[in-house]
C-alpha cells in the first residue's frame, strides 16, 4: 500500500524516531492505490518497534481528530468508485460512508516490508461509527473485515431499500458487517456481508 503525506508543520520524521511520537498539523493521507485522501485537522502518530527483531514489523498507533475524505474520482459505479455489480442499495451504502466528517479516527497498523495490517480501526462521528480489521498487500490483495454503525436519526431519513439492509441493535443503532477479499494472482473478489454474497473467481479485462 503506498501512502503520501503533505503537513504544514516542519517537525519532521526525526521526532518519530527520537521522541517516539510526531504530531502533524492539517495533514493529507493520500491512498495511491485507491484514489483515495484522507484529511484532518491534527495527526498523532506514535511509532513502536517492539516486534522489529521478533516480526520485521513497526506497530504505528495514530489518532487522527476532524477527519473528511476527498480527492476520490468520478467512476463507474458510484462516487467511492464501487464497481457497478454491487446491488444498489449497497453501493450508497458504503458511498455514504465518505461523505461524513468523523470527529476521530484511532487505528493501530503493524507495517511489514511487503504488507499493512490494521489491528484495529475505529471511526467516530455522530451518524456513523466503524470497526474494522485486515490486511492490505504491496500486491493488491486484501482481506478486510468491517462493521457499520448507524444512528438513528441518518436511518430514519434513508431510503426502505438502504434501511433493509441494516440490523436494529438492543442500544437503537442499527449495524451492518462486511467482510472482503482479493487475491491478485488468481485473479478473484470475495465479499460476504449481512444481507448479500459475492463471488468473482476470474476477473479478465478485453482490451
Amino acid at each position: 500500500m503506498h501512502i503520501y503525506i503533505a503537513y504544514r508543520n516542519h517537525s519532521g520524521f526525526v521526532s518519530c524516531f527520537a521522541l517516539r511520537f510526531i504530531r502533524l498539523d492539517n495533514p493529507t493521507f493520500r491512498l495511491k492505490d485507491f484514489d483515495l485522501a484522507i484529511k484532518c485537522q491534527t495527526a498523532y502518530i506514535e511509532p513502536r518497534f517492539d516486534r522489529l527483531i521478533s516480526e520485521k514489523a513497526i506497530i504505528l498507533k495514530c489518532c487522527l481528530n476532524d477527519v473528511t475524505f476527498a480527492g476520490i474520482e468520478e467512476k463507474v459505479g458510484n462516487r467511492s468508485g464501487l464497481p457497478i455489480f454491487f446491488p444498489e442499495s449497497t453501493g450508497a451504502l458504503l458511498d455514504k460512508l465518505t461523505k461524513i466528517r468523523y470527529e476521530v479516527i484511532n487505528t493501530t497498523l503493524a507495517v511489514y516490508g511487503d504488507r499493512v495490517r490494521f489491528l484495529s480501526y475505529q471511526a467516530i462521528s455522530k451518524e456513523v461509527k466503524l470497526d474494522a480489521s485486515g490486511t492490505i498487500l504491496e500486491a493488491g490483495d486484501f482481506d478486510i473485515s468491517i462493521d457499520v454503525f448507524f444512528s438513528p436519526e441518518i436511518v430514519g431519513q434513508a431510503p426502505d431499500a438502504l434501511k433493509a439492509l441494516l440490523t436494529e441493535r438492543h442500544d437503537g443503532w442499527f449495524s451492518y458487517h462486511i467482510d472482503g477479499e482479493s487475491k491478485h494472482d488468481t485473479p478473484s473478489l470475495e465479499i460476504n456481508s449481512d444481507k448479500f454474497n459475492l463471488s468473482i473467481k476470474r476477473i479478465k479485462v478485453n482490451k
